[in-house]
């Protein structure tokens, strides 16, 4: 799954990633992002806070590497 930090949406599959639900985090007593495949709430809150970043990011080029690249802006170098 991936989300979106520019519109704040998150998509549950990136195989059909035309497939979206917004992301409403406004209560962090009860507000989480639900994993999409195994249906279980992030435990964390502030998932993309320095502290939890490296839990749940990955960078461009695993990104690429697992074949999303074509989901990516083009690199300014190309």
């Amino acid at each position: 799954m991936g989300w979106c930090r520019e519109c704040n949406t998150l998509f549950p599959d990136l195989v059909a990633p035309v497939v979206s639900q917004p992301v409403a985090m406004t209560d962090s007593s009860r507000d989480r992002v639900i994993c999409s495949g195994c249906g279980q709430s992030f435990s964390e809150f502030f998932i993309l806070t320095p502290a939890n970043r490296h839990r749940y990011l990955v960078g461009e080029d695993e990104f690429r590497a697992r074949g999303f690249g074509h989901l990516l802006a083009p690199r300014a170098d190309s």
